[in-house]
């Protein structure tokens, strides 16, 4: 039985970035890199490679989702 597409790591930083560009996302490579450095992502390491798959990165977006309010409270110094 062959695995899900979603589920195998064959994508490359840049080709994560693109995808994620491809879905909308405003990213960076620089996120994507320091994502990968800070372990928010966790790559398959390959030889010299750190390969992710599209559900790592759904992942990765998902963990991303932070609830609350975003404006300064009225008296807070800027």
């Amino acid at each position: 039985m062959d695995p899900n597409p979603d589920d195998v790591a064959n994508l490359n930083q840049e080709d994560a970035f693109q995808k994620l560009r491809a879905w909308g996302y405003p990213v960076t490579r620089r996120m994507i890199k320091y994502a990968i450095l800070r372990r928010e992502l966790i790559p398959v390491r390959l030889g010299n490679g750190n390969y992710l798959s599209a559900n790592d990165l759904w992942r990765w977006i998902e963990s991303r989702r932070q609830t609350g309010i975003y404006r300064l409270p009225d008296g807070a110094q800027r």
